[in-house]
């Protein structure tokens, strides 16, 4: 069906969550949880036409964590996910979990900022992502992977309104080797390599 258009869909999502703040001394702090389902249209190849074949349907629970403590801040978020493929043409898929979705991720952050002599902030970032599936029968699957992630962020003030903002990272800090992604375009499964270990600097000037 080259050149056709196919019809317009939603996505849908229903959220239930709490959030709220803290603060005693000299922690303060913000923290959520919230349920979610989301129903996703998807588009297939079938039986050599490209067409909208059911949805995926995402269940799942999250939750972040964000505080300081003097000169100290942390973070952390997660999320646990329950996908499942529904209504395809082809029944042996349905059931199976959707390409290209990790089961749960983690994200935790710490930081510590110098005041003097002039503000200096050295963060590390964990980030870990879950198993997650490359082909729409489920046989071949991604294994999970945890990158590491360090900057340094310094301010520098000229007087006035202008600032100029430091800034040094390593992404991928112990130069992990995995496989990132795994996205499906057109009927073909991609593999998207982790960057290995990159150093990147720049000056933001604000005025």
């Amino acid at each position: 069906n080259p050149g056709q258009v196919l019809p317009a869909l939603k996505s849908r999502q229903t959220e239930l969550g709490i959030k709220g703040q803290h603060s005693a001394g000299r922690i303060s702090g913000q923290w959520g949880a919230n349920l979610f389902l989301i129903s996703r249209p998807l588009a297939e190849e079938v039986n050599n036409r490209f067409q909208y074949d059911g949805k995926a349907e995402h269940r799942g629970l999250e939750g972040f964590w964000q505080g300081r403590f003097g000169a100290w801040g942390l973070a952390a978020s997660a999320m646990i996910l329950d996908a499942e493929r529904r209504n395809s043409a082809d029944a042996t898929l349905n059931g199976k979990e959707p390409v290209n979705v990790p089961r749960q991720t983690v994200k935790l952050s710490g930081s510590h900022t110098w005041a003097a002599p002039l503000p200096v902030t050295l963060q590390m970032d964990l980030i870990h992502e879950g198993q997650r599936a490359v082909t729409d029968d489920n046989r071949v699957k991604l294994p999970s992977w945890t990158r590491t992630d360090l900057s340094l962020r310094a301010v520098q003030s000229l007087g006035g309104p202008y600032n100029i903002t430091w800034r040094v990272a390593v992404h991928n800090l112990f130069d992990v080797r995995a496989w990132r992604e795994s996205p499906k375009e057109f009927a073909h499964y991609y593999l998207f390599p982790m960057a290995r270990r990159t150093v990147m600097a720049s000056a933001q000037i604000d005025f």
